[in-house]
């Protein structure tokens, strides 16, 4: 998916740039209260980018953007859950349709 992707990118970056590069944040978008655009559910990208970059060294914020205000509450629940379930710390960032 296009999470692996970015993180398989950032990992490169980092090994052959810089030990500290910008920091990165991913921001998905999604098409109601759990599920990105192209089908993935956003538990499952987070699943991926814990794995990915466990100590948050890559990615230091997760947000969602380009939704309906509707959703906001439910995806920024599933992100902050997701958080506290793994320990991992991350900015949470959040940019709805007006």
């Amino acid at each position: 998916n296009e999470c692996r992707a970015l993180l398989t990118l950032l990992k490169e970056q980092q090994q052959k740039q810089q030990p500290q590069q910008p920091p990165c944040w991913l921001s998905f978008s999604c098409k109601d209260g759990e599920t990105l655009h192209d089908g993935s559910l956003l538990v499952d990208v987070l699943d991926d980018i814990s794995r990915g970059d466990p100590e948050g060294r890559l990615v230091h914020g997760i947000g969602v953007n380009c939704c309906s205000c509707i959703y906001i509450v439910s995806l920024v629940s599933i992100i902050v859950k997701h958080m506290i379930s793994t320990g991992q710390k991350r900015t949470v960032i959040f940019y709805p349709n007006s």
